[in-house]
């Protein structure tokens, strides 16, 4: 009788913890961009009290990383440079870089496949430490390089291989997920396997079945339990891709065409127009909507699920609501750079 309130306790202990370390990470991230906003809106003032066109020093890219990477990876992968001098060590490269982060996303992907959730939460870890990884790369670049501006290099080689590094990491993380839902497909009727859970632990101290997804299959036409079909797991496996792959693509994409309208001078825009268009809180908002809706956010939170052993709920809540609201989003910031460029007399 005494394992069933311990097994309660524990895990009324991970729920508190994991409540605590996620509303202080929120709360973090609340007064990181009050800060972030609020430098903002000094830059506008200089430039109304001078009457004179300031630039500004907060890049498209930057106003749109997402919270991860730019209130804890940019500034962790600065200080990290600034003491040991990584960027001044002549074998480090930021291709480098990119490799070892790339490695540790392959090792991530083979915990993932991991039916135990320590050895999958410690994948989880190992995988915030790749993004770091990713963040120093580009501080080290910007530091070989003698440059400051936090920008994208498109079309570069070095950003093929980053772009690509990234993308493969996520690919592997999902294919260890996929193995593992395959090979022990998660219930339809997670409360059947609970109690079930429940009532072995209290009658014979036995665990019949050890986790929501990783339960033996004979058992289940004995205790009524019912599985999702391998078809359902691949579909909501491939749209989980589909879904990283289209918010990377467009946060690219809206990242490009929002520098070269707004952040780059050109003679057909009046820089003092450009600044004033850029300080629109419109324009602030759009930008500020892909912290939250970006690929890498997007990983984070999976990262998360997979941590507190939520990840098959996440993945069929993507489809039910996070597919349809990044449309949402592609297609306000879409209307809004069209009327943007409008204002500004730039053709489509």
């Amino acid at each position: 009788m005494g394992t069933l309130p311990k097994t309660k306790r524990k895990v009324e202990r991970q729920t508190t913890y994991g409540f605590y370390a996620i509303f202080g990470l929120v709360t973090y991230f609340i007064w990181c961009d009050l800060s972030f906003f609020g430098e903002l809106a000094t830059e506008e003032n200089r430039k109304f009290n001078s009457n004179i066109s300031v630039t500004s020093t907060k890049t498209i890219k930057l106003r749109m990383q997402d919270h991860f990477g730019q209130y804890i990876d940019l500034p962790v992968s600065r200080w990290f440079n600034r003491v040991f001098g990584i960027s001044e060590i002549f074998w480090v490269t930021p291709n480098v870089i990119t490799a070892m982060h790339f490695a540790l996303a392959c090792v991530c992907g083979r915990l993932a496949a991991s039916a135990s959730i320590s050895v999958r939460r410690l994948g989880v870890l190992l995988y915030f430490v790749r993004t770091w990884l990713d963040a120093l790369d580009g501080v080290v670049y910007r530091a070989q390089s003698k440059t400051t501006s936090y920008l994208s290099g498109w079309g570069t080689y070095g950003y093929v291989i980053d772009g690509t590094a990234d993308v493969l990491g996520g690919v592997f993380v999902l294919i260890g997920t996929l193995y593992r839902f395959l090979k022990n497909p998660p219930y339809k009727n997670p409360e059947a396997h609970a109690k079930l859970k429940a009532k072995s632990d209290e009658e014979s101290g036995e665990r019949l079945l050890s986790d929501v997804d990783s339960c033996a299959e004979e058992n289940d036409e004995n205790y009524g339990l019912k599985r999702y079909s391998k078809g359902a797991i691949l579909f909501t496996g491939m749209c989980f891709a589909g879904a990283v792959f289209f918010r990377s693509a467009f946060w690219d994409r809206f990242n490009q065409g929002y520098h070269e309208l707004l952040a780059v001078r050109r003679t057909d825009i009046l820089p003092e127009r450009q600044a004033e268009v850029l300080n629109y809180r419109s324009t602030w908002f759009s930008l500020w909507i892909w912290k939250i809706s970006s690929a890498d956010a997007f990983m984070n939170y999976t990262l998360f699920a997979i941590f507190f052993g939520k990840l098959w709920r996440w993945l069929r809540f993507n489809l039910i609501l996070t597919i349809p609201s990044m449309f949402v989003v592609i297609l306000f910031c879409q209307l809004h750079l069209n009327q943007m460029r409008h204002i500004l007399g730039v053709p489509k």
